[in-house]
């Protein structure tokens, strides 16, 4: 008698439960763009310009309005912090994820690079932190 559950790699060669998929979340009632005629990356860049401001509403937007976040978290632990301590780095691994298929190449490099805005490295804490020294 066994006591312990069957693991197996998925794809991505993390450990899963044997048998279980993750399954897509359905549509929503969302409307895909006519046959012939693109979707239109309005939206995609309003959302980019509004996390550039405003990290931790675009977060909760893309959480309520999306599946962006669930498809680059595999919990919602992450997002869950990532929102509190480090949102830019959360929006940042989230676009890696999505668009360039994981954390590799270039997408390194703008997720540092958001670590250290949201450390406070770059920008106006570093100044800040000069000017009291």
């Amino acid at each position: 008698m066994g006591g312990g559950a069957a693991y197996e790699p998925d794809a991505n060669g993390r450990a899963r439960l044997a048998g279980w998929t993750r399954k897509d979340p359905p549509e929503c009632g969302r409307s895909k763009p006519a046959a012939g005629r693109a979707e239109e990356p309005g939206m995609q860049w309003l959302t980019a310009i509004l996390g550039l401001f405003f990290p931790r509403l675009a977060l909760v937007l893309m959480w309520l309005f999306s599946d962006y976040l669930g498809r680059a978290f595999e919990t919602t632990v992450w997002p869950v912090l990532g929102f509190v301590f480090m949102p830019f780095t959360t929006l940042a691994w989230a676009l890696a994820q999505n668009e360039g298929g994981g954390v590799h190449g270039v997408w390194i490099a703008v997720v540092v690079i958001a670590a250290l805005v949201d450390l406070g490295v770059v920008g106006k804490g570093a100044k800040d932190r000069r000017k009291h020294a």
